[in-house]
């Protein structure tokens, strides 16, 4: 009974709703290939894609599963901003930490010590923009592939 209530779901569902046109997208047919194209849109009950080899037509009801291809550049960026902001500090601080110790005036009277750091914030705004930068890269040198059917 769930099956066939899970399949009537599958053919009753819309199976490109809100994909734009021209969107990069795979389809991954019951029984047959893998195609990938330029999403152009739906005709009744087809999926039209533009692929390398032409224009494919697929039918609605052999469709097992819809892809689209996204690249995520804020999320990475971000990420990556952090950590560099992270990464820079703790390297400036583990750099730049200096202790400076005078001997003391009396006998028995502890020295006199004085512990500086280095330009902490300029190296956190550093790293974050490297690494900011490097994650925005990596984030669209490598899309990632989100399932949109079923």
């Amino acid at each position: 009974m769930v099956t066939l209530s899970i399949l009537l779901l599958q053919l009753t569902a819309p199976i490109a709703p809100g994909i734009p046109s021209g969107s990069v997208v795979r389809i991954v047919v019951a029984g047959g290939p893998r195609l990938s194209g330029r999403y152009l849109g739906t005709t009744g009950d087809s999926i039209i894609l533009k692929t390398r080899a032409g224009y494919a037509r697929v039918g609605a009801s052999r469709v097992d599963s819809l892809w689209t291809q996204q690249r995520d550049i804020l999320g990475p960026t971000l990420r990556g901003a952090w950590i560099g902001a992270l990464m820079g500090t703790a390297i400036q601080l583990i750099r730049g930490l200096r202790v400076s110790c005078h001997p003391a005036s009396g006998f028995l009277s502890p020295p006199a010590c004085r512990t500086t750091f280095g330009s902490v914030g300029k190296a956190a705004a550093t790293g974050a923009v490297i690494a900011g930068a490097t994650g925005a890269t990596l984030g669209f040198a490598f899309p990632v592939w989100r399932l949109r059917f079923p």
